[in-house]
């Protein structure tokens, strides 16, 4: 087949690409294409300075595994880039390399929102990056259109200048208000991996506000679903337990048949 009439393509990259970062000029071969995953092996790559590549694309949903050596490789890859149709973005480590984490780079994010216009189009996002709920609340801000947010607390915290992104501040903002403009207002499915570094009161409330408005409107859903990190030695305070039994209490009391599914389950191992 080809290259102009591929709609959706997978890549993986490896050591023997010269740079590491030119695997990114599929998109320009792939004039049609309208789903590309992107597992790219980034290590190498000169960390100061601007890749030799600006690739513009419309295509519509693009997934990024990467592995990196340096805490700039993801504010260069952004930089590379214009996506003005892009609807789905997904940028997570590469699960099977067990890599950790890249740093997130916020300001370089907005400039590929901006000159994307993220703002109209993109309706799913699902970031596992070394990130702050502050920066990821400025990314947010950007992006009023988002239906679909799936984001991961780092899983060693303190790890890399880590900490949580799941706290009572991105909740609080996450919260849908009447009476003032609400952040991602289109919110219809959220899935939040954490180390429960938040208090009930603020999940709850987020959970109540969003429930409400599915109430008030016929056209609303909204799915929440909660993971979180498990001890590898089995330890799990009681009270943390005690903690999610009583999540799952309340929430009960506010689900119905319009709240089509809500979870809390565990997320995975965390050192």
């Amino acid at each position: 087949m080809p290259w102009a009439q591929i709609e959706s393509c997978t890549h993986v990259n490896d050591k023997t690409t010269n740079p590491p970062y030119s695997s990114l000029n599929l998109l320009l071969l792939t004039p049609e294409i309208k789903n590309f995953v992107f597992r790219l092996d980034l290590r190498g790559c000169p960390p100061d300075e601007r890749w030799n590549l600006d690739v513009s694309s419309q295509l519509e949903r693009i997934d990024f595994e990467i592995i990196v050596d340096t805490v700039n490789a993801a504010g260069q890859l952004f930089d590379a880039l214009e996506l003005p149709s892009l609807k789905n973005f997904t940028f997570n480590p590469c699960i099977e390399m067990e890599q950790e984490p890249p740093m997130w780079h916020t300001e370089r994010f907005l400039s590929l929102a901006d000159r994307s216009d993220f703002s109209r189009h993109l309706t799913f996002l699902d970031i596992y990056a070394i990130i702050t709920d502050t920066e990821l609340l400025q990314c947010l801000c950007v992006l009023p259109m988002l239906q679909t947010l799936s984001i991961s607390d780092f899983i060693s915290i303190g790890a890399n200048n880590s900490s949580p992104v799941i706290t009572d501040m991105l909740l609080q903002a996450l919260t849908y208000r009447t009476d003032a403009p609400s952040l991602i207002p289109h919110l219809e499915y959220v899935h939040l991996t954490s180390h429960l570094e938040f208090t009930d009161t603020a999940f709850i409330d987020f959970i109540k506000s969003r429930v409400k408005r599915v109430w008030e409107s016929e056209d609303v859903t909204f799915e929440p679903i909660l993971g979180w990190y498990w001890r590898p030695k089995g330890d799990m305070s009681g009270e943390i337990l005690h903690r999610l039994h009583n999540l799952q209490e309340i929430i009960a009391d506010w689900k119905g048949e319009i709240l089509g599914h809500t979870e809390i389950r565990r997320a995975g191992n965390s050192d």
